[in-house]
């Protein structure tokens, strides 16, 4: 029985086909992981992929929505900040590269790729931070933005949609003011966080500080500001660990359902046009109860409970 006359060509072209995304966690290790377990030279170079690579790291997809600090944390303190869950993966490794697996080793894989599958639900609905704000967002009173001055983030505020075109900003303690026109390539922001109080702001000729304290109103351009959330990113150090409820496996992982079973039928070793190895998945519509709302919205939830149904999938491998 050559299981990798089978397993393999089919492993290297999920892996190797840039039209479907690959999802996970330290995603790119795992990536050449496999290519060097399995001898497939062509997923490592997809690995090293740099332009449009076919695959999103959880923890790079965390900081882009504003999450997390660090995108390197662990997959116990990714679990923590995006679920409010615990997930604790084995002190050791127990499904080795290999396709000589235990039962209990598919289970554990089973757990974390639920708990992976989770993080990304959850990721995929938040909007990225951090970028330039897009023409309607210019100009929604109350957008949450960064004022930016070079890379470096200087101050928080908000953009005010509704203003006369210009703005009157006080130049000294005598109460002398300056006009400065809100072009179409500038927008009007109320400072509510200093972060480098010292930095001078060129249109106003004044440091961040003076304007937060004289107004908080400032006229900056359009190009220096970037989106943001109203929570900050979280860093590992933030976390207590006190996450005692276990990021809770979706109903496809209950015991009422054998959502995951690998099979070899020797009676089709001689058929030429069907391959003796399966894989069977069973994916059905959750009901409310089995599904995981805590902290998500009703559009959120809705969301969850719009899963479409698949009875039985078979995936052969040809």
């Amino acid at each position: 029985m050559d299981v990798r006359s089978h397993f393999i060509p089919s492993l290297k072209a999920i892996f190797t086909n840039s039209s479907i995304i690959k999802v996970g966690y330290q995603i790119r290790s795992t990536l050449l992981a496999i290519a060097e377990s399995f001898s497939l030279p062509e997923i490592a170079v997809t690995a090293h992929s740099i332009l449009n690579p076919p695959f999103i790291d959880l923890g790079h997809q965390a900081k882009l929505t504003g999450a997390l600090e660090d995108p390197n944390v662990s997959l116990h303190v990714l679990a923590g900040i995006i679920l409010q869950k615990s997930f604790t993966p084995p002190s050791s490794d127990p499904y080795p590269w290999s396709v000589d697996i235990s039962s209990a080793a598919i289970q554990a894989l089973q757990v974390e790729t639920d708990c992976l599958w989770q993080i990304w639900s959850a990721l995929s609905i938040r909007e990225s931070v951090g970028i330039k704000l897009q023409s309607d967002q210019l100009t929604a009173h109350g957008q949450l933005v960064t004022l930016v001055q070079g890379c470096k983030p200087v101050a928080h505020g908000s953009i005010i949609g509704n203003h006369p075109g210009y703005l009157d900003a006080i130049m000294d303690h005598d109460g002398q003011k300056r006009r400065i026109n809100i072009s179409a390539s500038r927008s009007l922001i109320e400072i509510t966080e200093v972060l480098v109080p010292l930095a001078i702001h060129t249109l106003h000729r004044q440091t961040i500080d003076w304007i937060f304290n004289h107004g908080h109103q400032a006229v900056v351009t359009s190009s220096q500001l970037r989106s943001r959330q109203a929570t900050p990113p979280l860093s590992a150090s933030s976390l207590t660990y006190g996450f005692s409820i276990p990021a809770p496996p979706s109903s496809i992982l209950s015991e009422d359902h054998s959502n995951f079973s690998i099979s070899y039928d020797s009676n089709l070793e001689s058929e030429p046009d069907h391959s003796p190895w399966a894989i069977e998945f069973d994916i059905w519509r959750p009901s409310e109860d089995d599904l995981y709302t805590d902290g998500m919205s009703d559009s959120e939830s809705e969301l969850e409970s719009d899963m479409e149904v698949i009875s039985v999938l078979y995936l052969f491998f040809e």
